[in-house]
């Protein structure tokens, strides 16, 4: 084989190995794309009071973790739980803007980071990450940090809030 076949066949290996990255690059850019765009569509509709597309989306066993010592606070098993809190923060009309969104994993063991603003009234104003693992499509776990500080005094200056919340296995009332 001579040179100039030698450095052709390397020059043809390399593409396609740079074809390969370059493949796997577009696949990862349409998951992040299509991922930011359903959380955005999700979390518009649970602040509009309207979680259903969000339930659809959750495992059956989906777990839901909200720090702090408020009244949003726990650790929330399974959709019917992921769903009272929904609609009890929808309830509320909240302004939920996201503002980035990561992705990274493999379909089976999808890991999103998305960073968020939320404000509630003229008197809330609160900013926070909440990081998602998903298998196959379905959201498995979702965690949320924030300023809980900021929930707790709010809720301070509005009791009517907590009143009657009961988040695990009933509705507000």
């Amino acid at each position: 084989m001579s040179a100039e076949n030698l450095t052709l066949a390397s020059y043809r290996a390399n593409l396609r190995k740079t074809d390969l990255a370059a493949d796997k690059m577009k696949g990862g850019a349409v998951m992040a794309w299509l991922v930011k765009r359903v959380l955005r569509v999700v979390y518009r509709q649970v602040c509009q009071g309207r979680p259903a597309l969000a339930g659809a989306l959750a495992s059956n066993d989906v777990e839901f973790v909200f720090p702090g010592g408020n009244s949003f606070a726990g650790a929330y098993r399974g959709k019917a739980e992921l769903l009272t809190w929904l609609r009890r923060f929808g309830s509320l009309h909240p302004r939920f803007t996201i503002h980035e969104v990561t992705v990274g994993g493999w379909p089976w063991d999808l890991r999103v980071a998305m960073r968020f603003t939320d404000a509630i009234g003229d008197d809330y104003r609160n900013e926070g990450v909440e990081l998602i693992g998903m298998r196959w499509g379905r959201v498995r776990r979702i965690q949320v940090f924030l300023d809980t500080e900021r929930i707790s005094a709010w809720e301070q200056r509005h009791p009517e809030v907590t009143t009657g919340a009961t988040l695990h296995g009933a509705s507000m009332r």
